[in-house]
């Protein structure tokens, strides 16, 4: 469900062509959305993989991903473009019009 969501949200980004209020709204939620998804949906490949997750090798044969690599990378994912945080104070501060 949270994966549809960001996806809806990148469709109706991509359908107004940047144009209106949406356009400076919706980068800063699918940025913190999809981050944390990253990381919520890599701790469930490591926690699914378990000790032959942390080896070198793919978990699926033609995935070409390592789940511990994808979970320690999701960390860093969240700090590029903007911290989560900064993303959470713009959202607070020019979406729902909170004081500093």
């Amino acid at each position: 469900a949270r994966l549809q969501s960001i996806r809806r949200m990148v469709r109706r980004l991509l359908a107004d062509d940047g144009q209106g209020a949406a356009a400076s709204r919706l980068p800063a939620f699918i940025k913190l959305l999809s981050t944390s998804f990253g990381q919520s949906y890599a701790d469930f490949r490591i926690r699914v993989a378990g000790l032959a997750g942390q080896i070198d090798q793919p978990s699926l044969p033609l995935s070409g991903s390592v789940p511990l690599h994808d979970y320690l990378n999701s960390f860093g994912d969240t700090i590029s473009a903007g911290s989560n945080e900064i993303m959470r104070n713009l959202i607070a501060e020019r979406v729902l019009g909170l004081p500093r």
